[in-house]
């Protein structure tokens, strides 16, 4: 394969957790140390930008809230 696949808990914005993932229902996501994109099924897209406030012309970029990745029990974040 051409990338990792692991469990994946949550995502999170400002510490608010989103509740993507249920325990009957766990995630999975593909981990690929080659790229520097993320993607998202597109049903989720939207939503999440609309949680982060991003502007279309990314303009807001320094002012946006802190996105959250729990992978593992980690917790990885990214700042705008």
């Amino acid at each position: 394969p051409l990338y990792w696949e692991v469990n994946f808990d949550d995502l999170s914005i400002n510490g608010k957790k989103l509740n993507y993932c249920k325990e009957d229902t766990p995630c999975r996501v593909a981990v690929d140390t080659g790229t520097s994109l993320l993607a998202t099924p597109s049903k989720y897209f939207e939503q999440i930008v609309n949680l982060l406030g991003v502007n279309r012309d990314c303009s807001n970029r320094k002012t946006l809230p802190l996105l959250t990745f729990h992978i593992g029990g980690k917790a990885f974040s990214l700042s705008g």
